[in-house]
């Protein structure tokens, strides 16, 4: 594989890692706000999702949608 495709495959793994981590904090203040069990775990699955194949499959670290739909979830 040419290196400059590495280095931007590396570069997907290290965002997914980090979007993960935010969204495993979002649960836990989810958890903590009172939110329902329900949206705690899909907010784990897509933060696990994320740490396990995130690079594996791009587009979906540049869909917007997921973080929207969780993040403001729990705001009173």
């Amino acid at each position: 594989m040419n290196k400059h495709l590495l280095k931007i495959r590396e570069e997907l793994q290290e965002i997914a890692e980090k979007e993960a981590m935010k969204l495993w904090r979002i649960a836990r203040k989810a958890k903590k706000h009172g939110c329902s069990k329900k949206i705690v775990q899909e907010i784990k699955e897509e933060a696990n999702w994320l740490h396990r194949t995130g690079a594996n499959n791009p587009d979906r670290l540049v869909e917007w949608g997921s973080e929207y739909k969780f993040k403001f979830a729990f705001k009173f």
